[in-house]
This record gives structure tokens, C-alpha cells and sequence, in this order.
């Protein structure tokens, strides 16, 4: 996972990349979570998740996918 320090923040839990293939169900993944990383990645990085994508996330390797999408966008 490229945004390991970032996830492991989030859920202020360590993670590995073995962890990758973990649910996100195994963690608490609520709305609150949701937004604690929506404000972090605009504070950071001044770019904008979109929320549509980031309700359909299932495992922590999807999360780390789209937060690198989301600070590789233009």
C-alpha cells in the first residue's frame, strides 16, 4: 500500500501490505471515518475525494487506490 501512513492514521491502527486484502468491515468504516479522511486529504494535499467512490470502498487495498487517485489528480 502506497498510502499505508495515511490509512494507518485514519483508523490509528498499524498496517502492513499484507493488510491490503483486509474489509473494511473488520475496522470501524463509518461516516465519521469518512470524513476525518475527506478533510485530512483536502488539508494535506488540497484535493477533493469523491464521496460517490469512497461509499463503495470494501477492502483497505480500494482505500489506498483511491486516496492515490484522489492526490494524483489534477
Amino acid at each position: 500500500m502506497k498510502n499505508i501512513k495515511i490509512i494507518s492514521k485514519l483508523f490509528n491502527l498499524k498496517f502492513t501490505n499484507k493488510d491490503s486484502v483486509k474489509n473494511l468491515e473488520d475496522f470501524i468504516w463509518d461516516s465519521l471515518r469518512k470524513i476525518t479522511l475527506i478533510t485530512e486529504l483536502d488539508k494535506k494535499y488540497k484535493k477533493t475525494v469523491d464521496f460517490k467512490k469512497l461509499e463503495k470502498i470494501r477492502t483497505l487495498n480500494q482505500l489506498d487506490k483511491l486516496i492515490e487517485n484522489t492526490i494524483k489528480k489534477k
